[in-house]
């Protein structure tokens, strides 16, 4: 409830570890922290960096969002958001509706690369495409731009959680699969 331990929001593996190696620099542990983490890999990493430190809070589905309304919903104070440079915005727009108090500490840059026409016209003529994050499916759909419907029509697009299947949903792309656990 309100005046307890702030929260540390673990929402990736890299943040954690971004995280981890900041505090080991500055020779402090956050022991006394409570984590939020939106996946197994992320408290797994959390446990790996910070051993005992409580993880309280878990994404129900695997999506910073997700994060966000269960850490408001338990009526935090505050919470210290380890984030890429600009990262999605949803986990801090749940926040900042429910009034919490947060700090976004970007602790790592997410860099995106448009794979070429002709890289892509590399692929099968009938492939999986695996995409992890929104910014790989429009990096994906910025280098499709000069391929014919006919080149891409038999890629199947499959992605690692439910946010990115939406970006894909978004851009009008049809999800051939989606993981049925979130597992970041």
């Amino acid at each position: 409830g309100r005046g307890e331990r702030a929260v540390g929001a673990g929402c990736s593996v890299p943040g954690v570890h971004a995280l981890c190696r900041l505090t080991q620099s500055a020779g402090t542990q956050p022991a006394d922290w409570v984590f939020g983490v939106v996946g197994a890999r992320t408290a797994e990493a959390v446990r790996s960096c910070f051993g005992a430190a409580e993880i309280r809070f878990h994404s129900p589905d695997g999506t910073g969002a997700g994060l966000g309304r269960t850490i408001a919903a338990a009526g935090t104070d505050t919470v210290l958001a380890i984030s890429a440079e600009r990262g999605r915005e949803e986990f801090y727009e749940t926040l900042a509706s429910a009034e919490i108090a947060h700090t976004r500490l970007n602790l790592y840059r997410t860099t995106t690369r448009t794979p070429s026409g002709k890289e892509l016209r590399e692929l099968p003529a009938e492939c999986y495409v695996l995409l992890g994050s929104p910014s790989a499916v429009r990096a994906l759909l910025a280098g499709a731009e000069s391929l014919s419907y006919t080149e891409t029509q038999g890629w199947r697009y499959c992605a690692l959680g439910p946010t990115t299947a939406e970006a894909l949903r978004q851009a009008g792309r049809p999800v051939y699969a989606c993981s049925t656990e979130a597992d970041y």
